[in-house]
């Protein structure tokens, strides 16, 4: 044996072997068994060649099989094979161990490539086979399903809701910090922020503070995005409230009755502009607020125990609904980038999308005074935007495909930086009516699209390019979450499904030759409709969604 294999809880390796073998109990030589004729690095050889279902039908066979047909090297190459991209989604959730454990790095062997990750001076392999598992588990929608109790002052919806409401109605729906999901129950008085785990006793925190006055709610959620939740046991955490204040909270995903309100701002006075905030980005010390009436307010935290508002931006041109990220730019490292995907007006009455990036620059003590972040530059594309003055037959004929796509209403619009999608209102679809039929209304599906922002301005001009459409629900959408190159959808008759955003075409439809792409349906526990508020948020292994005073949580880890 020339080296351990992964992984190392396997069995030891298999004796050296000679020519051929005596047996002392009967004074004669035996053949000679396969594991014996070959070493393991010939039965690797032979293994490649068997498909991920042929790996596992051979683990029973023997202990040495067992060990070998789990080379990390083997998972890599069909897991390669599969899904054509070296780069891993979500990386640090299903293949880093947790805070402080460390994992051992396995050798690759001559002329064969090792997948390793760099985190901080730590390098780790990365476990191929679980990270096939989880992508054959998403396709196929094969999960786990825990229904978690409501919380003790909840209470259901009365009445029907509409789904395509405004951004002010539907509330701030839920988000994930690791194995926590957090979100805010429907509560007949005072509002509270809900967290629940697995394993855990749930955890409720007042989101109001002693300046509150009469009836209030929470109107949005936003996570700290300058320390991953893997890599830290504190998080901050903000919530928004429908009269214009907001609280910071330090969730401790450890201990969560030790969390605590780290800060209260309440402001002056009401602004119906600026209030009620519906989208927040957060990345310490920059908080980023969007109104209802689409006012973008730039907060300072970088002062313990204090908010300074630094900025106040208005646009006349979009419109919800909207959503924000935040991610520091890869160009400098003292500014932030913030991607803002919203609605677009088409003539006459009709829908569609674009996108404005922002450059923050972070604040700098020079001097000894402190200059506050500012805003340096913006720019924005739209999907739609037909072009001025005479046109040519390449341009004409790609405002009519522009033209094609523009919908009726936007239930709503997400992005994860690189690609984004539009859900539009597929009122026109019927549940009943045949699968096929679906696909020749094209308005009723959700859209795709590549957004292309070059590092500097010089560099070229920003994209948004319409890749296909995505099928698959039969009712109304209600929410759709967009992270990684990967899209979840949660309909109003509870169905979920699930779109790889960056698999490959799998055809076209019609003589217009529009690329299509069928998500994977989630199973669901029932089909009963459910008129009211809905959300859904997902990382690598697990989707979480939150109807009414229910909260479902879908494992695929499994």
């Amino acid at each position: 044996m020339k080296r351990a294999h992964s992984p190392s809880s396997l069995p030891p390796t298999k004796v050296q072997h000679s020519s051929q073998t005596s047996d002392t109990s009967f004074g004669r030589r035996r053949s000679l068994s396969f594991d014996e004729v070959f070493y393991d690095e010939l039965i690797l050889v032979i293994f490649s060649c068997l498909s991920a279902g042929d790996l596992c039908t051979v683990q029973p066979t023997n202990k040495n099989w067992a060990r070998l047909s789990q080379d990390n090297q083997l998972w890599k190459a069909l897991y390669l094979a599969e899904y054509g991209r070296v780069r891993v989604r979500m990386m640090r959730s299903p293949l880093a161990p947790p805070v402080g454990q460390k994992s051992r790095v396995i050798k690759p062997l001559p002329t064969r490539a090792q997948g390793v990750i760099e985190r901080g001076k730590q390098e780790e392999a990365v476990n191929w086979k679980v990270l096939f598992k989880l992508g054959e588990n998403w396709r196929n929608g094969r999960c786990t399903v825990q229904t978690f109790e409501p919380g003790p002052t909840a209470c259901a919806v009365t009445g029907d809701m509409d789904p395509t409401s405004s951004e002010e109605d539907r509330g701030p729906g839920l988000i994930l910090m690791g194995d926590i999901i957090v979100h805010s129950p429907i509560e007949p008085s005072s509002p509270t922020v809900r967290f629940l785990a697995l394993g855990r006793q749930p955890h409720t925190i007042r989101a109001t503070s002693c300046g509150s006055e009469g009836h209030a709610r929470i109107t949005a959620f936003a996570l700290d995005q300058s320390t991953p939740c893997s890599h830290s046991r504190h998080i901050r955490l903000a919530s928004f409230l429908s009269t214009g204040e907001f609280s910071i909270f330090s969730v401790d995903q450890q201990s969560l009755t030790a969390s605590s309100r780290v800060l209260a701002y309440i402001p002056s006075h009401r602004i119906e502009r600026t209030v009620p905030v519906t989208q927040a980005a957060y990345h310490h010390p920059v908080l980023l607020t969007l109104s209802a009436t689409f006012t973008l307010c730039i907060y300072d935290l970088s002062e313990h125990g204090k908010v300074k508002h630094t900025q106040t931006l208005s646009s006349f041109t979009s419109y919800p609904p909207a959503s924000i990220i935040i991610s520091p730019s890869h160009g400098a490292r003292d500014v932030l980038k913030v991607v803002l995907v919203f609605s677009v007006p088409v003539y006459p009455r009709h829908w569609s999308v674009g996108v404005t990036e922002l450059l923050i620059k972070l604040g700098e003590d020079v001097g000894g005074t402190f200059t506050p972040p500012t805003l340096i530059s913006t720019r924005t594309v739209r999907a739609h935007d037909l072009p001025l003055g005479w046109i040519d037959e390449e341009q004409f004929k790609t405002a009519q495909e522009q033209w094609g796509r523009k919908v009726e209403k936007v239930v709503d619009t997400q992005t994860d930086g690189k690609w984004v999608v539009l859900a539009p209102l597929s009122a026109s679809a019927s549940s009943s009516s045949p699968r096929m039929n679906r696909y020749t209304a094209f308005s009723n599906a959700l859209q795709q699209y590549r957004l292309t922002l070059p590092s500097t301005p010089s560099a070229g001009t920003p994209k948004l390019v319409f890749v296909r459409y995505l099928y698959g629900p039969e009712s109304d959408i209600e929410k759709i979450w967009v992270a990684d190159g990967r899209c979840v959808s949660l309909s109003v008759d509870g169905s979920i499904w699930v779109w790889d955003l960056e698999e490959r075409p799998r055809g076209t439809k019609d003589s217009k030759e529009l690329t299509w792409l069928e998500g994977a349906q989630v199973e669901i526990g029932d089909d009963t409709v459910w008129k009211g508020r809905g959300s859904v948020a997902f990382d690598e292994r697990k989707i979480a969604t939150v109807r009414g005073a229910e909260v479902e949580l879908r494992r695929f880890d499994v």
